[in-house]
């Protein structure tokens, strides 16, 4: 339920209080921001090639790259 003026910044701010107050261990409140992991490409064959140059994947999720990376 939103209410005026209760902003994420104000309850991040707040939170051991309110915490305090409702005798809770955790407000049960999803993660701030998911975390994302950019990436780029640099493999000249594998660009010349029509591949990918930029990618991400979110923390959590399942994911295959466009790429392997070859040995030395």
């Amino acid at each position: 339920m939103p209410i005026e003026g209760l902003h994420a910044k104000w309850l991040n701010t707040h939170r051991p209080q309110i915490l305090a107050l409702t005798g809770q261990s955790d407000l049960g409140l999803l993660a701030d921001r998911l975390l994302k992991v950019d990436f780029t490409y640099l493999d000249p064959d594998h660009r010349a090639a029509g591949g990918r140059r930029h990618d991400s994947v979110t923390v959590g999720d399942t994911m295959t790259p466009a790429y392997h990376r070859r040995s030395c």
